[in-house]
């Protein structure tokens, strides 16, 4: 597996994570918590793009 690969799989992980997260935090009413995780998950998310789009010039 390449690291480029390896990276993108690292960043899916983190983002499911992530959303695995606001759904806890959710469901235990914390919703400064919940916003903050979905917003985290926004910037891995977008990072991820931004690596895919820089690799791919």
């Amino acid at each position: 597996m390449k690291t480029s690969q390896m990276l993108f799989l690292l960043i899916a992980f983190t983002a499911v994570a992530l959303f695995v997260l606001t759904g806890i935090f959710l469901a235990e009413r914390q919703l400064i918590s919940a916003l903050m995780a979905l917003l985290t998950s926004m910037v891995v998310i977008g990072s991820g793009f931004i690596i895919k789009k820089r690799w791919t010039n």
